[in-house]
């Protein structure tokens, strides 16, 4: 009976021991990230200081400052059948020139370290449209019946004296 114990007490042991080594193992992964974390920090803030009011954060910048290697876009979602109203077809990749379809497409960023960012992951910072408040609601009165006829005649349009005028002659 002794023994069935000694047994059980260590592969208890045993147990807290693989235990004990995967929660060193992940804090070791979550002190890593967090220094990763603080070095990208470091250098926005560097970035940032390196930027002056005066110079135009633009495109351009921004990808030599992330150090991006590639950008995919995915295809917008169809909502036609045909693209008849669409623009010219061309390879440019001018970013000035998409439609709002594409500017929506979720996009998959690769930087040079071969690291991925998504939108998938992005929040929309959006703000809640304001109500208006109850007291400005109006109350309307229904009346049952038909909708009475306004008894207003026209009278009858007279152009003989346009008849012998020619379409020049009607204008001056």
């Amino acid at each position: 009976m002794m023994r069935g114990l000694v047994v059980q007490v260590k592969q208890v042991e045993g147990k807290q021991d693989r235990y004990m080594e995967e929660m060193k193992r992940i804090k070791l992964e979550n002190e890593k990230v967090k220094k990763e974390n603080e070095e990208l920090k470091k250098e926005i803030r560097s970035i940032k200081e390196e930027i002056s009011d005066n110079d135009q954060w633009n495109c351009v910048q921004f990808i030599y400052i992330v150090r991006i290697a590639a950008i995919y876009t995915e295809p917008p979602e169809v909502n036609q059948l045909t693209d008849e109203d669409s623009r010219d077809e061309d390879d440019s990749g001018d970013l000035d020139k998409m439609t709002g379809r594409q500017i929506c497409a979720p996009v998959e960023i690769r930087r040079h370290d071969n690291s991925r960012m998504n939108t998938d992951n992005i929040k929309a910072d959006e703000t809640p449209i304001p109500s208006l408040p109850g007291s400005k609601q109006t109350d309307f009165e229904w009346i049952s019946g038909d909708i009475k006829e306004p008894s207003i005649e026209f009278r009858s349009a007279d152009f003989t004296e346009f008849a012998n005028l020619t379409p020049v002659e009607i204008f001056e």
